[in-house]
């Protein structure tokens, strides 16, 4: 079962991470029964009873809210469940049924939220803006300044309502996304938000050429807290999007921002602000996805136990429940995510490269070898054969987290030093020195070393780099092609 979807592990940018339902969906909304209509009489966001809008209350689809009836019941759990899931309770004034209203003005994703008589309609209105919007977002294009500022203008009408939306969704109080917690769960407002992540490369196109700095602000402020709004209690893939939306946020801001001619100095500190702000309020996404996956893996095997999952439901036709052995399960997922947590408070540098459960899983495969001979005599199976099959790909949500905390990190680096340039009227000799001016407490680490990004003016050009994952200092002439190649992770001011 792919938790992992084609995209997000690729050697091409975090950006390119998808959901289920991603860009190549088919251009039919989903089928009517996909989710259960709001609930007559329900109000909705506006006020009154439904009437297409959505209802305030409003769940994602499967959403769970009640605490698995197996937390804390097991001596050896990797962490106390309990006390993880109630600290993910959704807050009284939790603001995602107003999010979601906005992020549906802008997705076809969220046409399963509406009652299924709308479905066709709202999605023949909203496909049309959202491909619009993805065949404009062409990074190469945009860089390159051939995507026409007047069409880009039009499409930024359209969104604006949903846009606006999202706006006093954010100023009405926080939003906690409440998802399934299965391992089939959708997931559709991930997706929503990478389209909110495009609109913002649109806005940060169109505010260098109309010379807007109040878009510069806005638009990564709240993109950027979506991003963060994903994470809460999210699976891997909504790890995999939140990160994949940071990257998209910020190579737009180094590309079309921070080289305006007319840039000044307490701009950049007002997006060093911004920056701040999300570094030091996002989750940490690899504790927070193994943690949600335990969970999705225990609400499996309870399921499996009770009947109320079928094997065909998780892929796994094959294996009669009646002879899974439930304490080896229960036993290897407890030993292998307790090995996770602890590599996961070790340093990104200590960890570059490694599995610390892969040892593990290949005894475990190995011990499954005789499924076939327990399948033929009906006997209950003597080891663990489905959590190796179900244990999602938790290290490539750590690999992302470097990435993405690496790009944090040079993004704000870059924003120092050109803060220093309108200051001094030059690059600084030192990062430290442009840290310092700007009133930072420290260069951002390198996750790949531990220690601070290195910087250098190559060309007249200022360059910002980590050592990458080959933990080598190539001088930032190199650039490592996302670790498809050695060298280093390389930032650059525009290209």
């Amino acid at each position: 079962v792919a938790l992992l979807m084609p995209g997000c592990t690729g050697g091409d940018d975090d950006s390119q991470a998808t959901t289920a339902g991603s860009d190549s969906k088919s251009e039919q909304p989903p089928a009517p029964d996909a989710a259960a209509p709001a609930p007559p009489g329900a109000v909705s966001a506006a006020g009154g009873e439904s009437t297409g809008a959505i209802a305030v209350g409003v769940q994602l689809p499967g959403a769970q809210l009640q605490m698995p009836a197996w937390a804390g019941k097991l001596a050896d759990e990797p962490f106390p469940v309990k006390e993880f899931f109630d600290s993910r309770t959704p807050p009284q004034d939790n603001a995602q049924a107003l999010c979601l209203h906005g992020l549906a003005e802008l997705s076809s994703d969220l046409v399963v939220l509406y009652p299924p008589e709308e479905r066709q309609a709202r999605h023949d209105r909203v496909r049309p803006l959202e491909q619009q919007i993805g065949q404009l977002a062409d990074a190469d294009k945009l860089l390159a300044g051939t995507v026409p500022v007047d069409t880009v203008r039009q499409v930024l009408t359209q969104a604006r309502p949903g846009l606006e939306m999202l706006e006093e969704a954010q100023r009405s109080g926080p939003c906690l996304f409440v998802t399934g917690l299965e391992i089939n769960s959708l997931l559709p407002h991930a997706q929503a938000v990478r389209t909110v992540a495009r609109l913002a490369t649109l806005e940060l196109y169109e505010a260098r050429h109309s010379g807007d700095f109040e878009a510069v602000e806005r638009s990564p402020t709240r993109t950027l807290r979506l991003s963060r709004d994903l994470r809460p209690r999210g699976p891997a893939i909504s790890q995999l999007v939140s990160m994949a939306v940071d990257a998209t946020v910020l190579s737009a801001i180094r590309q079309q921002v921070l080289p305006r001619s007319d840039l000044t100095a307490p701009q950049c500190e007002r997006l060093l602000a911004v920056l701040t702000q999300h570094e030091q309020q996002g989750l940490d996404p690899f504790q927070e996805a193994i943690r949600t996956e335990y969970i999705i893996l225990g609400n499996t095997l309870t399921g499996l136990e009770s009947g109320r999952i079928s094997p065909a439901d998780v892929e796994l036709d094959q294996i009669p429940p009646r002879l899974i052995n439930y304490e080896a399960e229960w036993e290897a997922a407890n030993r292998l995510f307790a090995l996770i947590l602890a590599s996961a408070e070790r340093p990104y540098h200590e960890m570059v490269g490694s599995d610390p459960v892969a040892s593990e899983l290949q005894q475990l495969r190995a011990q499954a070898g005789s499924l076939a001979n327990s399948l033929r005599n009906q006997q209950v199976f003597q080891s663990a054969v489905v959590i190796p099959i179900l244990l999602p790909g938790l290290v490539q949500v750590r690999e992302a987290d470097a990435r993405s905390r690496a790009r944090l990190g040079g993004v704000q680096a870059l924003t120092a030093v050109q803060r220093y340039r309108r200051v001094h009227g030059q690059w600084p000799d030192t990062l430290d020195a442009a840290i310092q001016d700007a009133g930072l407490s420290a260069i951002p680490l390198d996750p790949y070393s531990g220690r601070p990004l290195r910087y250098r003016v190559l060309d007249g050009h200022p360059l910002v780099y980590s050592v990458g994952s080959d933990q080598q200092d190539d001088g930032g002439e190199v650039d490592w092609k996302y670790g498809q190649q050695p060298g280093d992770f390389v930032f650059r001011i525009g290209a």
